[in-house]
């Protein structure tokens, strides 16, 4: 078991039963960084863009400047990931051989 401590897990239900959560953490200089977005498979398809633009939104309401997330390489939907995340706004700003590395600032 690996537990982390100072995380902010946001569970998203937008009507009446949770559909995903999303976890993060402040990063100590202004921002958040996006760790885990979780969708229940029962959720509807278009489940993440809601869950996110709503997470986005929340981060906006905390103040936060901007978001940042990383997509491993060898995670099976790293391409989808990184399409979603253009899709909301992110920009790469940098990649390595472990990660791309994705944020968005503030509106």
């Amino acid at each position: 078991m690996y537990v982390v401590r100072d995380r902010i897990v946001a569970t998203w239900e937008p009507e009446t039963w949770p559909q995903g959560f999303v976890t993060g953490y402040d990063d100590g200089s202004g921002g958040f960084a996006l760790e885990h977005v979780v969708v229940f498979r029962y959720a509807p398809e278009m489940a993440m863009l809601g869950m996110l633009r709503d997470a986005l939104t929340e981060a906006w309401g905390q103040g936060f400047q901007y978001v940042t997330w990383h997509v491993p390489h060898s995670f099976p939907l790293a391409l989808a990931l990184a399409e979603v995340g253009r899709r909301l706004g992110f920009t790469k700003v940098r990649e390595d051989e472990r990660c791309a590395y994705f944020r968005m600032e503030r509106p």
